[in-house]
């Protein structure tokens, strides 16, 4: 995490964060739903978190997968990284696409977990409230 200033008196936490874009076969992804105990909606997203001090995005990436999912993940490329300003924080998400590597993902930290592919959530995007870089990312994701 850094901090920068913002105006003279303000500083902004600028937090890095990683997302894995879980591909299953060839056209279908891994998404995950955030307890509404943890937002304030309950809203779907490609699962990850905060890079802690010291590690690298794979690293983070495979730590978080591990302690949401329970599973192994291969960290693949870099697919976007997007900027998000909430309040005081600066928030740097980075989306990797990755594969399970071993295991069966379980819901430890989400309410559930889906496997849709890119075809049918084209199609009922409106059923599936993401984040707002999450639907950066699957809007993306969908244009090809």
């Amino acid at each position: 995490m850094q901090l920068r200033k913002q105006n003279t008196n303000e500083q902004i936490r600028c937090i890095e964060v990683v997302a894995a874009i879980i591909k299953i076969g060839s056209n279908a992804v891994l998404i995950a739903k955030k307890p509404a105990k943890l937002a304030k909606t309950a809203f779907w997203e490609f699962p990850g978190g905060k890079v802690e001090a010291q590690e690298t995005h794979a690293q983070a990436l495979r730590r978080e997968i591990d302690e949401e999912l329970g599973v192994e993940i291969k960290v693949g490329s870099l697919f976007q990284s997007i900027v998000i300003n909430q309040g005081n924080d600066e928030l740097r998400i980075s989306f990797y696409f990755a594969q399970i590597k071993r295991g069966v993902p379980e819901p430890k930290t989400h309410s559930a977990l889906q496997i849709i592919s890119l075809d049918e959530l084209a199609t009922s995007v409106r059923k599936y409230r993401f984040h707002k870089a999450d639907k950066k990312v699957v809007t993306q994701l969908l244009q090809g």
